[in-house]
């Protein structure tokens, strides 16, 4: 029956679900889906939504089976965030979902969020599901964030997208702070630390270096400092190139495991070979420790310099 191979193809592209309204527009009737459902042919996912021909299960299936039968609904909050793959996400409990004020979904195991201001940019596609944009997402998650947690989460996002990451989460809180969005303090605050020419850096531990520095009273370094060494272009985590000190940051986490780490510490050796004085930082350094060594440095080669 041709009806069901086109109904067969476009669930192939939805994990294989299929809404009722679509299984209509594709030319079954009411009854017709009755009886595929009634010979378990088809299975129940939620109201109007349908597993087509034992589709295997999954996250993604799940999340997209709530928004399916809506054209104005999409995964929102920290469901979103989880679909986004976002570190330092608040904690998924129930499935959250948004949709325009005044619209009504209920929906067993759902946490319906209604908003009247949802523009364009707020709306997006991850993995095939309709869910709130990046920028959308973190201004929703802030609610349940302190302030620290908050700023890794921007953090993050500008790391992807650095030329307008940090841009789209300003005009995303502007718009829904200006529409009384309550519990704002904690992305309000934390945009207040990210002012223009802000460099979210390769990893939170370049950032803490970097606050602690700055904390200290010592020089501002430069961030992501690119220089020729033996004929090559590298960069370095942090350095002061008028006085020769290069700072390499040790984490395990945001340098790609064991090799990367070694050639961090080969490219240390070269730059110590070239007359540059090496510093490697690991989390495991306390701020004194950090102030102590770098501020150390920074002396001993003002010194020599005078």
């Amino acid at each position: 029956m041709e009806v069901l191979a086109r109904v067969a193809r476009l669930a192939r592209r939805q994990y294989g679900l299929i809404s009722h309204d679509q299984a209509v527009e594709l030319g079954l009737s009411a009854q017709q889906i009755r009886t595929l459902v009634a010979t378990g042919a088809w299975r129940v996912e939620r109201r109007g939504v349908y597993v087509v021909g034992g589709a295997p299960p999954s996250w993604e299936q799940t999340l997209l089976a709530v928004t399916l039968p809506f054209d104005d609904c999409w995964i929102t909050h920290g469901t979103a965030a989880r679909l986004w793959r976002m570190r330092h996400a608040p904690e998924v409990g129930k499935i959250e979902a948004l949709r325009p004020y005044g619209k009504v979904l209920r929906v067993s195991g759902v946490q319906l969020h209604r908003s009247r201001i949802i523009v364009p940019d707020d709306l997006s596609r991850e993995a095939r599901v309709p869910v709130t944009s990046r920028a959308r997402t973190i201004v929703e998650c802030a609610a349940r964030l302190d302030v620290a947690q908050t700023g890794k989460l921007i953090d993050d996002y500008q790391r992807i997208d650095q030329a307008l990451g940090l841009e789209r989460v300003r005009a995303c809180f502007a718009r829904l702070a200006g529409g009384g969005h309550r519990r704002l303090f904690s992305i309000r605050t934390a945009l207040m630390f990210r002012i223009p020419g802000y460099d979210a850096g390769e990893s939170d531990l370049e950032l803490r270096t970097l606050r602690t520095l700055i904390s200290a009273g010592l020089p501002i370094p430069v961030q992501q400092h690119r220089m020729m060494l033996n004929g090559k272009r590298v960069r370095i985590d942090l350095a002061y190139p008028e006085l020769k000190i290069a700072i390499e940051l040790q984490s395990w986490e945001f340098h790609g495991g064991r090799e990367s780490f070694d050639e961090d510490k080969a490219r240390i050796g070269d730059l110590v070979a070239d007359g540059w004085r090496g510093i490697e930082i690991t989390a495991r350094h306390a701020p004194p420790d950090v102030v102590r060594r770098i501020g150390g440095a920074i002396r001993h080669a003002q010194a020599a310099a005078a």
